[in-house]
């Protein structure tokens, strides 16, 4: 058995009171496989979560599955189209969509502005739904942007083994 760091074991013990999940995670077997399994209630065997580069998952389609689900760019997502269909293999893309957040004139804005924190800092900001724009009525446009502003200067960007991080690192510069 590996050592972990206590972040890691931190990370373990939020995800999960579940002992198989913990030693899934200790042994080396796909962690993130057998989780989206248990939260999705279905045969680990039947579940396979790829993480890399283009190659990485083009290469999946080697092994036939029954479906493909995927989330990041509109290039790579056509090259997955492109990889499926040869063999009939259907697909769901989620290419990097940009949905507004809207804050209506009624909002309140004490409950409002932690969660549009949240959402679009949450993960470093690396989300298929995090919040990328904003639109806010404009009766509330100054109280708004005051608040807003406020709550992202307070955050702390660092390390994430500090608990006081709440921004870490970035995947790559882009």
């Amino acid at each position: 058995t590996a050592d972990y760091s206590q972040v890691e074991m931190r990370i373990m013990a939020h995800l999960s009171e579940d002992a198989g999940l913990i030693e899934a995670f200790r042994s080396g077997r796909d962690f993130h496989s057998i989780t989206a399994a248990r939260v999705f209630d279905v045969d680990p065997d039947a579940v396979m979560v790829v993480e890399g580069g283009p190659a990485e998952t083009l290469a999946v389609f080697d092994q036939k599955p029954d479906h493909c689900f995927f989330t990041g760019s509109p290039a790579v997502g056509a090259a997955i189209m492109a990889a499926a269909a040869p063999h009939l293999i259907p697909v769901t893309l989620e290419l990097g969509g940009n949905a507004a957040c809207i804050v209506a004139a009624d909002a309140d804005l004490e409950r409002a502005i932690p969660r549009i924190v949240q959402g679009g800092f949450g993960n470093s900001g690396q989300s298929c739904i995090s919040v990328q724009r904003i639109l806010v009525h404009r009766s509330l446009e100054s109280a708004f942007r005051e608040r807003l502003l406020a709550t992202v200067a307070a955050l702390i960007v660092g390390d994430p083994a500090h608990e006081d991080t709440a921004v870490g690192p970035l995947i790559d510069e882009n």
